[in-house]
């Protein structure tokens, strides 16, 4: 844009000096005859268009680029230096990896996430199994919990109980072992697998289940790609595992541990024992995992000579190479376990074998090698040469890992939520665990409604994707979108209460061309999508299809190599240092111990960023069309010839050292807000999601006030030096174009710096010293060269600083320049702030601060003082309360909670003091039974009905909610039923009379009480304590100090007088915090008590600005049926004045100021 600008101008010039040189008996016929660059008009007016492209060239800001890859640079330092993602396990920071993108971190909309070792600690343990379709294992797991409390259940005696159960449990088969297995290997403090009766049969030799579960183990024990660590002398049997992934390092442990060790392996023998006695088999090929295959294999030759292929992977893969003549009664009782165990939040794998001839080996690994060998596409050729093995599998069991959350991930969800941003979980893990796993982690909650995508073809998937649509469209209408088509994310809506579960197979479906559409749809309307089973790849177009497809700022996260291509993706990737590796870590742009680092990464550093770039962006323009546009004005009066209005050396050094700095300053440390507050209120970052914060109106905004201001400058000087002959002191005039040029540049560096002053919100010692510094430069560079430089300039400051209009000028232009800016921004933000401008004054007005827990600087030099009086006087009743008080309904917080939506994630509460967490009512069940057989890849009710708990239930034993049979596609089942959506939102607010009179009609209706407006004393607004009341109160403290001294002395203690600690909420002299403004039906506003008003009460603030001033883009359910418009409520309070004079009764401090 800036670039058409500067073509504009000198086109203009260009033409206007043309028109001039038509122009004849002019001066400068007489004056400048000869003095064209050529006698052509047209070659003369060519030869002033490139001259005007030196002359107005910092308008297109090229020191602005530098000025960005420094700040961001400075930014990134930041980010690298923030303790408070410093991980100490890791002994590691956040670390960026690039340094010229930490602005797009404040514009997030959609992160995706993997789940395992991301979300979770990725650290296994291995707690139950099943065998024979007989269940393993005691104990709940975190999602068993989170179930327990959605259905209302009291899970604080069953936590608290479980650890003793199962300490007495685990000595129980500890005990059992030791007299009845073998096991030399056994590490008491690393079992998990806890289930005494395991134990008991597994020890007993004539339990028909023990060979069995010998089997089960040996194959643990076998199929793997586990290194043994040498064993040390001084502890020969204690055995530690090296594996590629923690689920094998689990799966190893948990055998040996029941007796079945791995002891040491190499290329021609691998060695385990079998409850204490040693085997060694022969390995004879090793089928690796990945993540298409889904499964991993081992053929090894027994000690009896016979040769066994081991198979370990997902049930649906294992499933599917069954023997046809397998038990059905073993597949359906270990499916159901398997369910169950996935139901509890579990990693589940079937563990399956299957015995080879001689032959059949022989003449298999001959093309196994054969493809091993292939030159072209030779993972393909492998994939069939293990297809041809990999069939007629017997089931030897399933086991079940637990991998528990990392901590603070549910807070940090639930604060993502609430910031506007969306989630998508990508995860490899089966459907049930990662919906157990998603209520677990906070990003499925108890009201919403869960649809599962889960078909087998592509017509399966198009219906269940149109009646996912069709379902939402029924009840909070079509998505929201803006005038370029762009859907806005809808999770900005609380409205929004559905989520969406779907399988690998059917996104395998949903991104082809013909169906991505409708899921992009489906998936951008949802507040949670959970993608499940999904490869590598899978993910990697998953974010694609929505970066592209809403055109929306992605973030993906994750710590494993199958991640990289997600990462890599993503306009923004983060990797997690973690246990699989740094492959993530390497790839990503910002790497981080810890998923709950994110939060802090986006919504204070990513926001802080976004801001600063775009301030920094509209005030570098602005300051160049200000200097720019001034010698522009004057062309007019030199014939449009290109003329310099200044020194040169001015404009070598506007950019260079007048004014980048300042602008530099605001870009690397300006802050909005406090980083507490920026966390307290997440609902902040939605600006930078809506992209609010940087417009082109705001551009154009800001060159309209250069062009205004440039005028202001140049005509200002130009009537005061030029309508009459000064002079100096000295005898000379100061008429001169080096006179004039010189008023001109001092007043553009001073307006320009001041207009910066203006725009910043965070004033440091920095600030300060680079904001005067810079401006006092232009002063000080006019003596130094003016001395130096020779005829016209030499001597200017002797010339023009002794003069009294020279600095009556600069002062009067400058004052002219800026002063409407000043004015309109200080009417704005006391008329009609935005929410960050009241979060700011309600932080440094101290309210927030007390109801975040944080001590003011006051408060901090009082405990200093108090600690060393300590010696000699012990102040325990001054303490002054500090904890935060969220259920003030005065409170900024419970305001933010009223305006943003009050739903069980969205609500604004302390992430460090509360959790989001909710207690959750379980809906009605939606499954039926009516004996209707399911395989696995069929549409089920979720959770389970009640008869889950009975382990001979079969899941697939229920039809679907629907009613159709197989060969028909069912919709996507709704997991969680919302309230009728005919009864308005519990956000909505209800009607009363209007306070400005009237009826609760129409018109009134929509009229807001003073009950839902936040109370607030602005800090301008606080009066002055009367001289006696404070004289006052420091008689009385002495006297109780006296007094204190004087029993102390005694021997004897001074009983606690009321109302006497000090600085306690209630106290006159420190309490000056919010009171309720009650309205009667006039209109007229009092404090409540009639409480004492200060002076110079502000206004009724009118809003937060995204509620009211971007109604389109965060659309609230407050502004259906019985909306809140908050927007309404911004008139004077022409009472207020009348009130200044009253006080209360003495105990409610300062009252007054503004209702938000």
């Amino acid at each position: 844009m800036n670039f058409v600008i500067l073509i504009v101008l000198c086109l203009i010039t260009a033409i206007l000096h043309g028109w001039y040189r038509s122009l004849t008996q002019t001066s400068a016929d007489f004056y400048e005859h000869k003095a064209e660059a050529s006698d052509n008009i047209y070659l003369d007016s060519v030869i002033i268009f490139f001259s005007c492209l030196l002359v107005f060239q910092n308008i297109v800001p090229i020191s602005l680029y530098i000025t960005v890859e420094i700040v961001k640079t400075i930014q990134a330092f930041f980010i690298f230096q923030d303790v408070e993602m410093y991980y100490a396990p890791y002994d590691t920071p956040c670390v960026p990896k690039s340094w010229n993108i930490s602005d797009d971190l404040g514009q997030i909309e959609y992160v995706f996430s993997d789940k395992t070792g991301t979300l979770t600690q990725n650290i296994m343990e291995f707690k139950k199994c099943s065998i024979q379709g007989l269940a393993f294992g005691e104990g709940l797991t975190e999602a068993m919990m989170g179930a327990a409390k959605r259905d209302g259940q009291d899970i604080g005696p069953a936590m608290e109980d479980q650890e003793d159960k199962l300490a007495e449990l685990k000595d129980k088969m500890l005990d059992t072992m030791r007299h009845t297995i073998n096991n030399r290997y056994l590490r008491e403090d690393k079992l998990t697998l806890i289930d005494p009766g395991f134990a008991s049969r597994l020890g007993n030799p004539s339990d028909p289940l023990r060979p069995h579960m010998i089997d089960f183990f040996s194959a643990l024990a076998i199929c793997h790609s586990v290194l043994s660590d040498a064993a040390d002398s001084t502890k020969p049997y204690e055995l530690d595992y090296k594996a590629e992934s923690p689920d094998e390092a689990a799966l190893v442990a948990a055998a040996r541990d029941v007796g079945f060790p791995f002891v040491a392996k190499n290329n021609n023998s691998l060695d385990i024992e079998v409850l204490g006695t040693p085997e060694r088999w022969i390995p004879l090929r090793l089928l690796e995992f990945n993540s298409s295959r889904k499964r991993m294999s081992v053929i090894a030759r027994g000690p009896e000579g016979k040769i066994v292929l081991f198979c370990k992977g997902a049930d649906s893969v294992i499933y599917n190479r069954l023997d046809p003549n397998h038990d059905e009664a073993i597949k359906s009782a270990t499916l159901k376990d398997l369910e169950t165990f996935a139901n509890g939040g579990l990693r589940t794998l079937c563990i399956a074998r299957r015995f080879l001839s001689e032959e059949e080996f022989a003449e298999w690994s001959k093309k196994y090698d054969a493809a091993s060998a292939a030159t072209v596409d030779r993972e393909g050729e492998i994939e069939k040469a293990c297809d041809l093995v990999e069939h007629s599998l017997t089931i030897l069991g399933a086991t079940a890992l637990e991998d528990k959350l990392q901590e603070g991930v549910p807070d940090a969800i639930a604060m993502l939520h609430r910031a506007g941003i969306k989630l998508w979980i990508l995860t490899g893990d089966k459907l049930q665990t990662a919906i157990e796993i998603g209520y677990s982690c906070n990003l499925l909650t108890n009201d919403m409604e869960v649809m599962i995508i889960s078909a087998d073809s592509e017509d399966g998937a198009r219906a269940q994707i149109e009646a996912g649509l069709n379902k939402i469209a029924s009840i909070v209408g079509p998505p929201p979108t803006s005038a370029g088509g762009k859907v806005v994310n809808p999770g900005m809506n609380p409205s929004a209460t559905f989520a969406v579960v779907i399988d690998g197979d059917s996104l395998k479906y949903a991104l082809q061309p013909s169906l991505k559409g409708l899921f992009l749809s489906l998936g951008t309307q949802c507040a949670a999508v959970i993608c499940c089973r999904v490869s590598p790849s899978q993910k990697a177009m998953t974010v694609r299809l929505v970066k592209e497809g809403c055109n929306a700022m992605c973030l993906s996260i994750g710590d494993g190599a199958n991640d990289v291509a997600m990462i890599q993706e993503a306009n923004i990737g983060v990797g997690l240092y973690g246990l699989e590796g740094s492959q993530a870590a390497m790839s990503a742009d910002y790497a981080f111990g810890q998923f709950r680092f994110l939060t802090r990464l986006l919504l204070v550093h990513g926001r802080w960023s976004y801001v600063r770039i775009a301030d920094m962006h509209a005030n570098f323009f602005y300051k160049n069309v200000i200097w720019t546009v001034s010698m522009f004005w004057f062309l007019i009066f030199s014939s449009f010839d290109a003329t310099y209005l200044f020194e040169y050396t001015f404009i070598l050094m506007y950019n260079l050292f007048y004014t980048s700095l300042p602008v530099g300053i605001l870009g690397a440390f300006d802050q909005d807000v406090n980083p507490k507050a920026a966390m307290a209120f997440p609902q902040l970052y939605k600006r930078g999601i809506a992209g609010l914060d940087y417009t082109r109106k705001r551009f154009w905004i800001y060159m309209a006030d250069g062009l205004y201001q440039s005028a202001v400058i140049f005509f200002i000087p130009m009537f005061a030096y030029g309508t009459g002959t000064t002079w100096s002191s000295r005898g000379r005039d100061t008429n001169s174009l080096e006179d004039f040029g010189t008023v001109v540049a001092a007043s553009g560096v001073l307006a320009a710096n001041a207009f910066v002053g203006i725009n910043e919100r965070y004033w440091t010692v920095i600030t300060w010293v680079v904001n005067v510094a810079s401006t006092l430069l232009v002063f000080i560079w006019i003596p130094i060269y003016s001395s130096l430089a020779s005829l016209p300039y030499s001597e200017e400051a002797s010339v023009t600083y002794p003069t009294f209009n020279f600095w009556m000028t600069v002062a009067m232009t400058v004052a002219i320049a800026i002063g409407p800016r000043w004015l309109v921004t200080a009417f704005r933000r006391s008329y009609f702030p935005q929410d960050k401008e009241i979060i700011r004054e309600a932080w440094i007005s101290g309210q927030l601060k007390q109801e975040l827990g944080v001590k003011r600087r006051r408060e901090r030099k009082m405990e200093k003082r108090r600690a060393k009086a300590n010696a000699s006087v012990e102040f325990v009743d001054e303490v002054i309360d500090i904890s935060p008080d969220l259920t003030d309904s005065k409170s900024v917080i419970s305001q933010f909670q009223k305006t943003y939506g009050d739903d069980e994630r969205g609500q604004y509460e302390v992430a460090a003091t509360f959790s989001p967490q909710k207690d959750y009512s379980r809906s009605p069940m939606m499954s039926d039974d009516d004996g209707d057989t399911r395989t696995p890849r069929s549409v089920f009710s979720y959770p389970p009905s009640p008869a889950a708990n009975n382990t001979n239930h079969n899941y697939f034993g229920s039809s679907s909610p629907t009613g159709l049979s197989r060969s028909t596609v069912p919709p996507p089942l709704l997991l969680r039923q919302s309230s009728d959506p005919a009864v308005p939102s519990p956000l909505g607010f209800a009607s009363s009379p209007s306070p400005f009179g009237g009826g609760s009609g129409a018109g009134s209706s929509m009229m807001p009480t003073l009950d839902t407006t936040m109370d607030y004393t602005s800090p301008s607004a606080i009066g002055p304590i009367s001289p006696i009341e404070e004289e006052l109160q420091r008689e009385v403290r002495r006297m109780k100090r006296a007094s204190v001294e004087i029993d102390r002395v005694s021997g004897t203690e001074s009983p606690d007088v009321p109302g006497s600690r000090r600085g306690s909420r209630g106290s006159p002299s420190v309490s000056r915090g919010l009171s309720p403004i009650k309205r009667g039906g006039s209109g007229n506003a009092t404090p409540a008590g009639g409480g004492l008003t200060g002076p110079g009460l502000s206004p009724v603030r009118g809003s937060f600005d995204v509620e009211a001033a971007h109604q389109d883009v965060f659309a609230s359910s407050s502004r259906r049926g019985q909306g809140h418009d908050f927007g309404q409520d911004s008139h004077w309070e022409e009472e207020a004045a009348g009130s200044r004079s009253r006080r209360d009764d003495g105990s409610k401090g300062h009252h007054g100021g503004y209702a938000v």
